[in-house]
């Protein structure tokens, strides 16, 4: 049974970051379906926005500046992706990974976080 999988481009560049991290795979199987996760599965996030040195600089001149910046990341990173499916195996397989680095302590309290766990059922039961 394939799962429907709606995810935000915040969302789905932190699954990215933690598939491809080294720890969570513990048998060939999931290096093999985290692997085709990343080549077959997941859309590739958008680039966010950025800003030169220069305007880095003046950010820091102008807080102001940073402060809009960040504005803009934040609504990037809350666009939606086109959805995807995934197979059961590959739904625990995702699942297994956010469970690795949620009891490490490594997914923190976030917008993104939160889109990413309930998109995979996970709850705060």
């Amino acid at each position: 049974m394939n799962h429907k999988i709606n995810l935000t481009q915040g969302a789905v560049r932190y699954l990215r970051d933690m598939l491809a991290s080294t720890g969570w795979a513990k048998s060939i199987n999931d290096i093999i379906l985290g692997g085709g996760l990343l080549v077959d599965v997941l859309p590739e996030p958008s680039e966010p926005p950025t800003t030169t040195p220069v305007e880095r600089e003046a950010a820091d001149q102008a807080r102001i500046r940073l402060l809009a910046h960040t504005a803009d990341v934040k609504a990037w990173a809350a666009l939606p992706v086109p959805e995807f499916d995934v197979t059961e195996k590959q739904r625990d397989c995702i699942r297994r990974c956010i469970k690795h680095f949620a009891e490490l302590g490594n997914i923190p309290p976030t917008p993104q976080a939160y889109v990413l766990l309930t998109a995979f059922g996970y709850s705060s039961d």
